[in-house]
């Protein structure tokens, strides 16, 4: 996969994440959501670069992890939901979910912007890549 394709498949999913939070926000819903958001960004607001860093390449891992569970299993759906429960219910930074929650939260700033989601980019990425090569080998 190219660079022009990550690019283009991020682009598409933080598209999407707008227009879903455009949608929850006009909902009842979206109230509940977004004070729950609210606690969520501020955690992450509050751990700072470094830490959204290592909790998304974790997240990398457990998608990782998830994907090849799928694959291996013939479909089993319970072993990808393992992961994935694992990595929402320890808080790890996942950035395409995390930027549902800034939309809902009336958009991005610059400190979200790089104490969130840039460091939630590149972690995830990282974390997908490593976990991806060591389960290819």
């Amino acid at each position: 996969m190219t660079l022009a394709q990550l690019l283009v498949i991020l682009l598409g999913n933080f598209v999407g994440t707008f227009i879903t939070a455009l949608l929850v926000y006009f909902t009842s819903l979206g109230v509940t959501l977004r004070t729950s958001a609210q606690v969520l960004i501020s955690t992450r607001l509050a751990n700072g670069f470094l830490s959204n860093f290592a909790l998304s390449i974790l997240c990398g891992l457990l998608v990782v992890s998830a994907v090849k569970l799928f694959r291996w299993s013939n479909g089993n759906l319970f072993l990808v939901m393992l992961p994935v429960m694992i990595f929402i219910l320890c808080g790890f930074g996942h950035c395409i979910a995390d930027s549902f929650y800034f939309w809902l939260l009336d958009g991005y700033s610059w400190s979200c912007t790089y104490n969130v989601l840039i460091p939630e980019i590149f972690g995830n990425f990282i974390g997908c890549c490593f976990m991806g090569m060591v389960l290819d080998t």
